[in-house]
């Protein structure tokens, strides 16, 4: 069981709040004679070691919440804004500095040039 709750890592799909349902379990059934503080200790950091996508874990890192609960309640808050895609494409200039025929375009990348001396 122990081992369980060392290498669980979330699976692709998984919602947080089931991932998170199975450490508690784990931590549980892994060390019965622990405290509760303990075992929350233990899964926490169970927690965010199995934490996918990555940039989900290196927010709880840098967060570094004390209990569980507060590293849950952070990612269920959180996860949907940093793994959102966006749907609209992002709005670039073209500026040919100088040229005053094309004074600025849409493109995807933005490139400045300076004009010809």
């Amino acid at each position: 069981m122990r081992n369980w709750l060392t290498h669980r890592c979330r699976r692709e799909g998984e919602t947080l709040g089931a991932y998170a349902a199975d450490i508690c379990f784990y931590a549980q059934r892994s060390y019965p004679t622990f405290t509760q503080d303990a075992r929350e200790e233990l899964a926490l950091c169970a927690f965010i070691q199995g934490l996918t996508p990555e940039h989900l874990k290196e927010h709880l890192r840098i967060m570094a919440p004390k209990t569980f609960s507060v590293a849950l309640e952070e990612e269920e808050r959180v996860e949907p804004v940093l793994t959102a895609k966006c749907s609209q494409k992002p709005r670039v200039c073209q500026a040919d500095i100088g040229d005053e025929e094309s004074a600025s375009t849409e493109q995807d990348v933005c490139q400045a040039r300076p004009s010809p001396v």
